[in-house]
């Protein structure tokens, strides 16, 4: 009995330092919104950030809902419902960040693989940030346009990927023990690959750009270059992944949170 309460004070703590997390990115969004507001400085990248960030607060509820008064583990069945279906989960989290790690064939884990999307929207709005650097009819201002266009085409991409990859009955109800790994394959190549372009564009783009301060220079590139935050995350949550047998069924607990910590690397280091 002890241990068992040791264990539900642990999945507390850390569902609480989550959500501080969470509550962080989303009060710095607030911040950021209305600061440009009152500045007369919103611009597109601004609107777009609405979309994750309205995402993000649903995952947050969710966490606590779908897990209250239980001990995470890989035999804690799920809720029924279509919020706590696995498509659901694969739907915010693609639409938060869009990120897939490949699983191949295991029930239990994939749904969690789901969890680590690096968001979609995320990148559009970083993309658009780079865009508003540059005046009107500057090439890498319509390149970045170009690439916005890319990026969005890619998340519907993801998201056929998440519906398809898993059929299930009805449809939102994936059933993992049909994955067709090829496909999540082909997703996990595109968001390196799309990863890869966000960090070394901005680096070509602003490496021959003068700046005013030395200053200026490291913290924009700096900025930009922060998606390779995420890349290390996903690689962090594949050695997680990898260790699961050594770990065993707490394994699940670390998959949903190292899931979210993806989740919010990307959106706190381009507030």
């Amino acid at each position: 009995m002890s241990f068992l309460y040791l264990q539900c004070q642990t999945n507390l703590l850390l569902a609480v330092s989550i959500t501080l997390v969470h509550f962080l990115s989303l009060s710095m969004t607030i911040v950021r919104i209305r600061h440009r507001w009152r500045t007369g400085r919103i611009w597109w990248d601004d609107y777009i950030v609405v979309i994750p960030w309205a995402f993000d607060f649903i995952s947050t509820i969710l966490l606590w809902t779908e897990y209250k008064n239980t001990d995470i583990s890989l035999y804690t069945p799920d809720p029924e419902g279509f919020v706590y279906s696995n498509w659901f989960y694969a739907f915010t989290y693609f639409t938060i960040i869009w990120y897939v790690c490949i699983i191949f064939g295991v029930e239990p884990l994939l749904r969690d693989v789901f969890d680590l999307a690096l968001t979609r929207f995320s990148r559009i709005g970083l993309t658009l940030s780079v865009a508003g650097i540059f005046l009107p009819g500057h090439r890498y201002r319509i390149c970045a346009f170009i690439f916005v266009v890319v990026l969005f085409l890619l998340y519907f991409v993801s998201v056929l990927i998440g519906t398809f990859s898993c059929p299930g009955s009805p449809w939102w109800n994936l059933d993992y023990t049909h994955c067709n790994s090829t496909t999540i394959i082909v997703g996990v190549i595109i968001d390196f690959a799309s990863d890869a372009v966000l960090v070394a564009a901005p680096l070509f783009i602003f490496w021959k750009v003068k700046f005013a301060r030395q200053s200026d220079r490291i913290l924009i590139l700096a900025l930009f270059a922060s998606s390779i935050i995420t890349m290390l995350a996903a690689g962090l949550f594949c050695v997680v992944w990898y260790a699961a047998a050594l770990i065993g069924p707490d394994s699940k607990l670390l998959f949903i949170m190292t899931g979210h910590l993806q989740v919010e690397f990307p959106r706190e280091m381009h507030m």
